[in-house]
């Protein structure tokens, strides 16, 4: 039996599906989100998605981030779908969920410009996790009898977009409202049949994947791309540099190139919502030949880092309290 709801959205703690034509985000795509799983009725890795919007309002100049108003609507929309869901699925265990946090600048007059007075459109969209991203995080649940138990990486087959990766340094990092790039090499990776894509900039260097960062492990090195020029720099990436150390290997951030990957010991991927991903097979296209060839890679290291970060964790969560 299906045990799914539909879609909670709020905006500015309102219950709405829509948004104000004259919505800067909309206009401009002038806004920025962060995206985040609820287990147990506890936010995970909060902290870091919590310094996420912190530094993209910084960066923006926006209004200082009103973390009680935030606060609020999660709880709100929080209890309206648990409520909504019990009713539904009486019998059923309360499920994981995927809390996404957008906030634009809000409706204004004409023109580019940022207005003097802002007044930001905070949206909340809640909805339940699929089973493939539920079932990865059992494991670390508090409420299940089974948090013990040993979960490797995933495993993905990857290819290389030929959609670049923007380079504009004041915007690196920053998880803003404008994603066409990410839009298109995801239709590629969709269409080729992969799981990821390795995107690259203009000047050829690695910058991450389509909807996550990028890792490669050489030796005892774990090396992942600077973010100086493209990229968003994500939450999981962020939680890692506090745990690679107990694991034997040094971190290192600095511009990479495809040669590097394609000479790796072990590639993976990072996402809030997929956990750490690890590449199985890379596959390389020959366009001279018309014809594919494909790099493997090994799982060592990557699986252990994937259960310290999900012993981690299982530590780092936000009760959600109204």
């Amino acid at each position: 039996m299906t045990t799914a709801l539909t879609q909670f959205t709020l905006i500015n703690g309102q219950v709405e599906d829509s948004i104000s034509v004259a919505d800067r985000g909309l206009l401009y795509g002038d806004g920025f989100f962060t995206t985040a799983l609820i287990q147990d009725s506890a936010l995970l890795n909060w902290s870091a998605h919590l310094r996420r919007l912190r530094q993209s309002a910084d960066r923006l100049d926006y209004p200082v981030l009103d973390e009680a108003r935030l606060n609020r609507d999660i709880v709100k929309i929080v209890e309206a779908f648990t409520q909504a869901f019990q009713l539904a699925f009486p019998s059923a265990a309360q499920p994981m969920l995927i809390l996404k946090v957008i906030l634009t600048r809000g409706s204004a007059g004409r023109g580019y410009a940022i207005p003097e007075q802002q007044q930001p459109t905070l949206v909340l969209q809640i909805s339940q996790a699929p089973e493939a991203i539920q079932s990865k995080f059992i494991p670390i649940s508090v409420e299940r009898s089974d948090a013990s138990k040993t979960t490797r990486s995933g495993r993905i087959k990857v290819g290389i977009c030929q959609t670049f990766a923007t380079i504009q340094p004041q915007l690196a990092g920053i998880k803003h409202l404008n994603r066409l790039e990410n839009v298109l090499a995801r239709t590629e990776v969709e269409q080729a049949g992969w799981q990821e894509g390795v995107m690259l900039n203009s000047l050829d260097q690695v910058v991450s994947g389509t909807q996550s960062n990028l890792f490669i492990i050489k030796g005892s090195q774990l090396i992942t791309p600077t973010l100086d020029l493209s990229g968003v720099e994500g939450t999981t990436r962020y939680h890692l540099k506090a745990i690679v150390d107990s694991l034997g290997l040094s971190w290192h951030e600095s511009d990479l190139s495809m040669e590097a990957v394609l000479q790796a010991d072990e590639l993976f991927f990072t996402n809030a919502l997929r956990g750490v991903m690890s590449v199985e097979q890379l596959v390389i296209r020959v366009p001279k030949l018309n014809e594919q060839k494909s790099i493997e890679y090994g799982h060592i290291q990557t699986d252990k880092i994937n259960q310290a970060w999900l012993n981690a964790l299982r530590h780092n969560r936000q009760k959600i309290i109204a």
